[in-house]
């Protein structure tokens, strides 16, 4: 693992020690680790949706009513 050094205000210093205390968090860095692993997971949801906002997009009008559309769905889900 690599040591880096990183600066936080007083106000973030208070937050990270508040969450260890709480017994959250064995140490800061551990809480830091951790905010990076959930801001990297909301990185990786975030792309996967906009990918599947382009595909849609990409895949035109669809000549179905919204009934049909939500049957569809349903009928997928019971698989």
């Amino acid at each position: 693992m690599l040591r880096k050094t990183i600066t936080v205000t007083e106000q973030q210093d208070v937050w990270i020690k508040n969450q260890v205390e709480q017994g959250l968090y064995g140490n800061d860095s551990e809480y830091i680790r951790s905010v990076i692993r959930q801001e990297m997971e909301r990185n990786q949801a975030e792309q996967k949706l906009k990918t599947m906002i382009q595909t849609a997009e990409e895949s035109g009008m669809s000549s179905k009513t919204p009934s049909e559309i939500w049957h569809d769905v349903l009928a997928k889900q019971s698989v």
